[in-house]
């Protein structure tokens, strides 16, 4: 669970610090007020790529600081084997304007797949990107294997797939030509050997010379604040170290005859010790003027070559150079290797599609398992979302395929081909009407009904693991009596977890726990957003404004709400308004 957020200098989010807690937390106010960037701030704390482009403007960095409650699980685990053992952890991550980031846990340095690793334990997201997913039915086999947590099987059907092609382009490469292999193998090692030699076997290196970049760019401005720090701590006329020492063994003389003065002078003796070390680190600060330029001389030509491989390579990002050399570097394994024997890469080949095929078997009778677990439970959380009637359904097709010769041949078994994601297509129907029949999801369903398709995934057994769920505005095109069905749901899945819900519904926001406002504000020529936690009587005053404003809204707001914590039908309070009360900057 997420007990804290605090986000500075994230485009319009300059200063803003949120209590979390338990339960329902609804994030409200008008589009385009930065209500989307909490979520991102989220993202990023939890190693979501990033630039500099995100800082904002006239900021130096943007930084994120989450406290993450630990109550057991993977978590723990994770918590350990970081080398923490207590029931809450500060991550925090910095996103420069020019240079590399940090990101640290319990202020310590850690690389940024350990923040990723968190998150993934720590959060499930839906959000409008994931109905984007449920329009492209290619995107729906992926949907099925983590909902159905086949993700394991699916490793491994990938590796006994990879496995394959890998023969495959061997064999190939070797009918081309002796001459015409030699040829692609020198073109692969020259490249191999290029990016090799300017240092881009891990995205850090890459980052690292951006990094050192910029500070011998800003070397005499270092120097000089490096000086100016010195002479202030032991080099002026009176140095503030030895003025320190001084009043130090000053206050030691008469400490006896005064507690307070005791205290003051231990504080004194205290700081004698880093200032030393200080002035150490400030005297040996910098390299020579003329090694630093020679260096940044360097720096520049390597970066600029760099550039050039990238331009080369079609990648927008030079850290992406990592990706093109190990790509590379497999593609020169598998043309060396195509010298082999034939006979026996046929030997091979066939051992590789035996195990592939297996896989696939495998994998494909544990999506059609999980399809019928899938296909009852999101039928039933449709019900309870408003859609009585309807009936979601998970089609399997087999990838057609004629007889093909040569070493592809492997791939096609009675009539199916073998690809990246099986040898069936996945596709999700839904019947949202009674006797109307089940219809593709991604050509007939409307905004409406894939928004409560996203939202009944979610609510699956898989999902509620105690991770916090975050939603962001999965309620899109739902509206009437379906928003009040929609509310309840998200209200009861939030028992006994954490659920963070970015909406434009005012039933929904009536039912939070935690009620959450993005406004924007300008001060002094620039624009900020700030988020407020409200009170009872400013959620009045916002669930008026969603509803549309005027004394009509202002009353259906306060019905919302008194219905938001009437008695349930178990004699229970079903919900309580404006916990923790106040509103907070």
């Amino acid at each position: 669970m997420l007990e804290r957020l605090r986000v500075r200098d994230l485009a319009l989010l300059e200063d803003v610090e949120i209590e979390l807690g338990p339960g329902l937390i609804v994030v409200t106010g008008e589009s385009g007020a930065g209500k989307t960037l909490l979520l991102r701030a989220i993202e990023l704390v939890f190693g979501a790529r990033a630039t500099g482009e995100v800082v904002r403007v006239g900021r130096a960095q943007a930084r994120i600081e989450v406290t993450l409650r630990v109550d057991g699980g993977i978590l723990a685990e994770d918590a350990l084997s970081l080398g923490f053992s207590g029931g809450t952890l500060l991550v925090q991550r910095d996103i420069p304007k020019a240079g590399r980031g940090r990101a640290l846990v319990e202020g310590r340095g850690v690389p940024l797949t350990v923040l990723a690793r968190l998150g993934q334990n720590a959060l499930r997201q839906q959000g409008q990107h994931a109905a984007l997913e449920l329009v492209r039915p290619e995107a729906h086999v992926g949907l099925l294997d983590t909902a159905a947590g086949l993700l394991d099987i699916k490793r491994k059907f990938n590796e006994g797939f990879e496995g394959v092609q890998r023969v495959i382009g061997r064999i190939e490469l070797l009918a081309r030509g002796r001459d015409e292999l030699e040829r692609r193998c020198e073109i692969l090692r020259f490249d191999v050997e290029e990016l090799t030699r300017l240092g881009v076997d891990e995205p850090d290196a890459i980052e690292s010379l951006r990094a050192e970049r910029e500070r011998l760019r800003h070397m005499d401005r270092l120097r000089r604040a490096a000086e100016e720090a010195l002479a202030e701590i032991d080099g002026a006329e009176a140095p503030a170290l030895a003025r320190i020492e001084r009043q130090a063994r000053r206050l030691a003389d008469v400490a006896t005859l005064d507690a307070e003065l005791a205290a003051a002078a231990e504080l004194l003796a205290e700081c004698v010790a880093p200032l030393r070390e200080a002035a150490r680190l400030l005297q040996g600060f910098g390299d020579p003027i003329e090694d630093a330029a020679a260096r940044l001389d360097g720096l520049e030509e390597r970066l600029a070559q760099l550039e050039r491989l990238g331009r080369k390579h079609r990648v927008n990002d030079l850290v992406d150079l990592c990706e093109v050399r190990r790509r590379l570097a497999e593609d020169l394994e598998a043309a060396t290797g195509a010298s082999s024997d034939p006979e026996a890469l046929e030997g091979d080949l066939a051992k590789a599609a035996e195990t592939a095929w297996l896989a696939c078997e495998q994998l494909e009778a544990a999506r059609r398992r999980g399809a019928a677990a899938l296909e009852s439970s999101v039928s039933s959380e449709l019900s309870r979302l408003g859609m009585g009637d309807a009936r979601f359904q998970v089609g399997f097709e087999p990838i057609r395929a004629d007889t093909t010769a040569g070493p592809r041949a492997v791939l096609v078994r009675h009539g199916r081909r073998l690809e990246a994601s099986g040898s069936h297509a996945v596709e999700f129907h839904l019947e949202a009407n009674a006797g109307e029949g089940a219809l593709p999801l991604a050509r007939f369903a409307s905004g409406g009904e894939l928004s409560r398709v996203m939202l009944a995934l979610a609510s699956l057994p898989r999902a509620r693991d105690g991770a916090t769920l975050v939603l962001d505005e999965v309620d899109a095109g739902i509206g009437g009596e379906t928003s009040e069905a929609v509310a309840v749901r998200l209200r009861d899945l939030a028992r006994g977890r954490q659920v963070i819900c970015i909406s434009h519904l005012a039933p929904l926001a009536a039912v939070a726990d935690i009620h959450l406002a993005v406004e924007k504000t300008v001060q002094g020529g620039r624009t900020s957003s700030r988020v407020r936690r409200l009170n009872d009587a400013e959620r009045v005053v916002e669930l008026s404004r969603m509803l549309g404003g005027g004394e009509a809204a202002r009353g259906l707001a306060e019905a919302f709400l008194l219905r938001a914590v009437a008695p349930g039908t178990d004699g229970t309070k079903s919900r309580r308004r404006g916990r923790g009360g106040g509103a907070r900057p």
